[in-house]
Formats: C-alpha cells, sequence, structure tokens
C-alpha cells in the first residue's frame, strides 16, 4: 500500500527537519509539551469554542514510528510509562503534523522531534487540537481538491481578495468596511466563475483557518506579533508555486479576525455549512453587489491589479518553461523507473507540476520502500496511480546498491538491482 503525507494538512518532512535540532524520543520532554499544551488549551475557559481543546495526543519518531501518548489508546497498544504512555506505531503507517486515526481513538498526532522554536512549536500544538476537535462542530476535510486554484484567473481574484482583506484588518470605520466589501467582490466573483472549487475553498477555510485562529488566540500572542505573522504569510504566500496548500489558512484566519473585529457573537454559528465569507458580509452589514463583474473589476483598480497581472503572467511563463524541462528530461530523457509498493512520501505539495494523464513531478521528494530510501534532488515523475516513479538515468552508474547523481541519491537494499529498460539507456528496479 502506498501512503502519501496528505497535501492540505502537511507540515513537511524536509521543512521541519531544517527546523528542528534532533532529539530522540524522551519521556520527560514529552510530559512537559503536553502539560503546556493542556494548559495553553484552558487558559480561555471554553471561551472560544465552549470546551477545553485538549485531548488524545501523541508524538512520533517518524524514524522508527515508535511513541508517547498523554493516555492509552482503546485496544491496548500503548502501555504506561511513568504517567504516559509508550508504544510503537505500524511501520507501513506515514506520520506527519496531522490527525492520526489509530488505536480506536482520533490523535492530535505531531512529529518527534518538535520545533525548538517556544512560539512555533506551541501555535503547531494548539492548531493540531482544533483539527482533531473540529468534527465536533461539524468541520471536516472535504474529499476533493481545488482543481481551480492555481489557474491565472482564481490565482488573480485569490490575491486581490488577500490584498482587501489585509487592508480591512489594518483600517477602521468606513475605509474597513469598504475593504471588507472589496475583498467579499473579489471572492464572490471567484466563487462564481468555480462553484466546484468554492465549495472546497469554504471548509477548507474552517478547517485550517480556524485552527490558525484559535492557535494565535490560545497561544497569547500580542496583536504585533499577529500582525507580524500575517505579513509573512501573506509575503509568503505570493511567492508560491501554488495556493493549494495555503489558501484556506490564509483567507479563514482573515476572516475569523475580522468577525472579531465585528464585535458580533459569531463562533457559536460555525457548523458544517456556514461560509466565513458570508458570516463576514452578515456582520459588516453589507449588501451583495448585482453587477459582480463590473463592480469587482472596478475595486481591482485600487488594489494593484495591473502590477499583479504582469507578476502573474511572468510567473506563468515560468512555470512552462520549468515544466518543459522537466519534460525534457523524465519523459523525453532517459529514467530509471522505481516501482512503488509500500512507499512513504514526504514531499512539498506546493512546488508540485502537474503533467495531466502522466502524473506529476515533484521537484524534491523522498521515498522510503521494500527497496531502500530514494532522495530526489532535481525532478521525480510520479504515474497518478502511484505505482512507479521515474528519475533521470543522466550520468548513471548502476554497479553499486549505494548511487549518488545530480538527480538523485539512492541507497538500495540486498536483493535490488537495476536492469536494462525498454529504452535504450532506461534502467528499471527489479528484486
Amino acid at each position: 500500500m502506498k501512503k502519501i503525507t496528505p497535501i492540505l494538512f502537511l507540515f513537511l518532512t524536509l521543512a521541519s527537519q531544517a527546523q528542528v535540532k534532533k532529539d530522540s524520543l524522551n519521556l520527560k520532554l514529552a510530559d512537559l509539551y503536553f502539560k503546556i499544551t493542556n494548559v495553553l488549551c484552558s487558559l480561555d475557559n471554553g471561551e472560544l469554542w465552549g470546551t477545553s481543546l485538549y485531548g488524545p495526543s501523541i508524538f512520533v519518531d517518524p524514524t522508527d514510528n515508535s511513541a508517547i501518548a498523554n493516555q492509552a489508546d482503546f485496544w491496548g497498544n500503548l502501555t504506561p510509562s511513568n504517567g504516559l504512555y509508550r508504544g510503537q506505531l505500524p511501520d507501513e503507517m506515514v506520520i506527519s503534523n496531522n490527525i492520526l486515526n489509530w488505536g480506536g481513538l482520533n490523535w492530535a498526532c505531531m512529529q518527534w522531534p518538535l520545533n525548538v522554536d517556544k512560539t512555533e512549536r506551541n501555535i503547531e500544538l494548539l492548531k493540531l487540537q482544533f483539527l482533531r476537535f473540529a468534527p465536533s462542530i461539524g468541520i471536516s476535510q472535504p474529499l476533493d481538491l481545488m482543481g481551480h486554484i492555481d489557474s491565472t484567473d482564481a490565482r488573480l481574484l485569490i490575491q486581490l481578495e488577500w490584498r482587501a482583506l489585509n487592508k480591512a484588518i489594518h483600517t477602521t470605520g468606513t475605509e474597513k468596511k469598504n475593504a471588507v466589501n472589496d475583498a467579499l467582490l473579489f471572492r464572490n466573483l471567484r466563487h462564481t466563475i468555480y462553484p466546484d472549487g468554492a465549495v472546497v475553498e469554504i471548509q477548507l477555510e474552517k478547517l485550517y483557518g480556524l485552527a490558525e485562529y484559535t492557535a494565535l488566540k490560545l497561544s497569547k500572542l500580542t496583536d504585533e506579533q499577529v500582525m507580524e505573522r500575517i505579513a509573512l504569510k501573506i509575503n509568503t504566500a505570493n511567492k508560491l508555486e501554488t495556493f493549494e496548500g495555503i489558501l484556506g489558512e490564509t483567507s479563514g484566519l482573515f476572516y475569523a479576525m475580522l468577525l472579531d473585529a465585528s464585535g458580533m457573537i459569531w463562533r457559536k454559528e460555525v457548523n458544517a455549512t456556514c461560509d466565513l465569507g458570508e458570516l463576514t458580509r452578515k456582520d459588516y452589514l453589507l449588501a451583495r453587489s448585482q453587477n459582480l463583474d463590473a463592480d469587482a473589476e472596478k475595486a481591482s483598480q485600487n488594489y494593484g491589479i495591473k502590477q499583479l497581472k504582469a507578476t502573474e503572467a511572468q510567473r506563468a511563463k515560468e512555470a512552462e518553461t520549468k515544466k518543459t524541462a522537466f519534460s525534457k528530461l523524465l519523459i523525453d530523457g532517459n529514467v530509471c523507473t522505481i516501482p512503488l509498493e509500500n512507499a512513504k512520501l514526504s514531499f512539498d505539495p506546493r512546488s508540485s507540476i502537474p503533467f495531466g494523464v502522466i502524473g506529476t513531478v515533484y521537484p524534491n521528494i523522498i521515498v522510503d520502500d521494500n527497496w531502500g530510501r530514494l532522495i530526489v534532488k532535481n525532478g521525480a515523475l510520479v504515474n497518478n496511480a502511484i505505482t512507479r516513479l521515474c528519475v533521470s538515468a543522466k550520468d548513471l552508474s548502476v554497479a553499486s546498491q549505494n548511487i549518488e547523481t545530480e538527480y538523485f541519491i539512492l541507497e538500495l537494499k540486498d536483493g535490488w538491482r537495476f536492469v536494462p529498460g525498454k529504452r535504450n539507456g532506461d534502467y528499471e528496479l527489479i528484486k
């Protein structure tokens, strides 16, 4: 069975390895982190969501799937250890900062070691507590992906909406209300153009946007720290090749903050069918546009639409150049085909490049499977069925079990070897 680290709520393995220091699974430290999370979840006395969010939590070392939890599981997999519980998760289970359904419980699961930065660590812990809690108020992970999100029109409207929302949280009075109205114009126009995508967007805003909002509220950041975090989030988002993994969190946080600023009681209205944008429109007493296209076009002049169009045109050109290069390398060029049998894949979904029916190219990806470990440095093409991947065979020598080229590093287990492929210069990995 193939195991892919979930795309939409992935805290990337590659990124986390750069942010944290190495530390063995430590019982005392884990106990401290559990206690801190419990305290942070209790500070508001249930003011946010009517109850403490603290619940089943587990830290897992992804190198061997050893685990420490704050309570026992229903199936008896974990054993008591100095007030906590230790155990071993199945080897085939992918570990990411996510909600883990295992042992009869939904766990707030985090990779060990945790982030060494106290603020970021606390925010990550609190976000996971909300994600675990969210289904109890009707918020769930949508099953569909946002196929529209990287189209030029969608990207333009998303960025216009963010610019208007950013203006709204930094202003007051009529100026604030007008900026909120502008944001809703861009949002509603996008939702009109992409109605199926709108359904997914709305769910992601509630799930990940409210997770971020809740974490910031419970972590007791100052208003200045929150604004700095938002500024960083926007600057980072604008540079991404895709908004797939960040749209819900960013937009949802903006609307939650604006709902707070409205002074209205809104959190009790959050449920499976609500729309944070519509709640905002109602609380700010804004009418729906009767001429959406024209009103949005007029409003866009106040948010740098000309510059955005030029930037997006350049981005699209660069993306096409990159796609052409990978096509020559991994479709037209000689490749090594590697089977995916029981694979764990860790990658940055924001940099993936779709190739339609052929599959998806990941510029960087780490794969662990029955045959060993593959670290891709410059492109891997994974087919849509996730049964094989291809890396470049350029300058490849298959004489060793440990192979390194400018494109990848491969550590093979005994019994696996490369044989010539169907085309001259191609290779296939077999046992």
